[in-house]
């Protein structure tokens, strides 16, 4: 009998130390990602408040009208890091979308620029393969003047009739990151 409960013991012992995912699928991509359980789902309504916050910011400081058009898929959040997946029907050319990546970026950035012009901005562009597509992949870590770090990553891909599946993971905490581009990295696509 004490050799079943020590087993028993054991078994949970190992499945504690285990990460839970829970898996997600989003039809508009066929797409399905597991995500790290112990971090919080945000609602829409939440996130698309947050949302228009920062675009009046972005119109204050870059004298531009802010429309979002984006619709949340998956939002995760932990203290000030968070995981962000939207959804926006993309008007331009398909020529001009690396362009539209680039410049949405920069108008994200110039309030920050702004209000601190002291910071550093460390930024990196490439391609990077999930799933077999082929994803635009932007890195910029954020160096403000006491040494603190925040890092975006961000995915882009248009997809077929020019929906955009735009990710971003936005952390200070590298484990968040580290997670989040990990479910993000061994996610799928299906045809």
């Amino acid at each position: 009998m004490n050799h079943k409960f020590f087993l028993l013991f054991i078994l949970i012992l190992l499945f504690e130390g285990c990460q839970i995912q829970k898996s997600n699928f989003n039809n508009d991509f066929n797409w399905t990602i597991d995500f790290p359980v112990e971090y919080n789902r945000v609602s829409n309504t939440d996130w698309l408040e947050k949302v228009q916050q920062s675009g009046e910011l972005i119109e204050k400081y870059n004298n531009v009208e802010f429309k979002n058009q984006s619709v949340p898929i998956f939002i995760f959040k932990s203290k000030s890091d968070y995981f962000e997946s939207t959804r926006t029907k993309y008007e331009g050319s398909r020529e001009n979308y690396i362009n539209y990546l680039t410049e949405n970026f920069q108008l994200q950035i110039q309030p920050l620029k702004d209000e601190i012009p002291e910071i550093k901005i460390d930024y990196a562009v490439d391609t990077i393969s999930i799933s077999n597509l082929e994803f635009f992949y932007q890195k910029s870590t954020i160096i403000y003047p006491n040494g603190a770090k925040r890092t975006l990553e961000s995915f882009n891909r248009l997809f077929e009739d020019n929906n955009e599946l735009s990710i971003n993971i936005i952390y200070v905490d590298k484990e968040f990151g580290d997670k989040f581009k990990f479910a993000l990295l061994n996610s799928s696509f299906e045809k």
